[in-house]
């Protein structure tokens, strides 16, 4: 956005110029960088062998399960004298369509 106007307030010789400089050639200067983006490892850590091999190879092999009782108490309670009838939705969304039609 800044661009267009920055070149809308321009007029035609001062642009002309101005994208006459942006598309020439340019010399780039070398530049010399110093990298810290490495991790830095203490002289004294030591790297072991990973446990996931070995861990993988028992949670692969077949277990023998156990039975297990439980009670589950997750299902919802409904009352007796609860009745579920038909949704109202349905004929809510066609009011609004037949609103916006008038």
């Amino acid at each position: 956005r800044f661009f267009f106007f920055f070149f809308s307030i321009l007029n035609m010789g001062d642009r002309e110029a101005i994208l006459a400089a942006v598309t020439e050639k340019h010399e780039l200067q070398h530049v010399e960088t110093v990298d810290k983006a490495a991790p830095k490892i203490e002289a004294d850590v030591k790297v072991g062998k990973s446990p996931m091999p070995d861990l993988l190879k028992e949670v692969t092999k077949p277990h023998e399960l156990q039975h297990v009782e439980t009670v589950d108490k997750a299902a919802p309670k409904i009352e007796a004298d609860v009745h579920v009838g038909k949704s109202a939705r349905p004929q809510l969304f066609a009011e609004i369509e037949q609103a916006k039609k008038e």
